[in-house]
């Protein structure tokens, strides 16, 4: 799923869709399945599955943390 998503971002872009709103929703979707995916192995008791899950989530929010701080920092050292 989310990699069909990275795809109708891409088409977004080239027919001059706009880039910034179509990576925010590939961002939350990405959260959200991951999100699903580790209540949904959590509630068939796979613990494994679940850390692991679990870490990839913990890596995605600071990614995006990071990622959207520093958005946030060159738009503001443009004023």
């Amino acid at each position: 799923i989310e990699i069909a998503i990275q795809n109708v971002q891409k088409i977004q872009v080239i027919q001059g869709g706009i880039k910034k709103t179509g990576f925010q929703i590939q961002a939350i979707f990405s959260v959200l399945i991951t999100l699903i995916a580790v209540i949904w192995n959590i509630i068939t008791r796979q613990m494994y599955v679940s850390v692991f899950l679990v870490f990839m989530l913990a890596l995605k929010f600071f990614i995006l943390i990071s990622f959207f701080s520093t958005i946030i920092k060159y738009k503001t050292d443009k004023l």
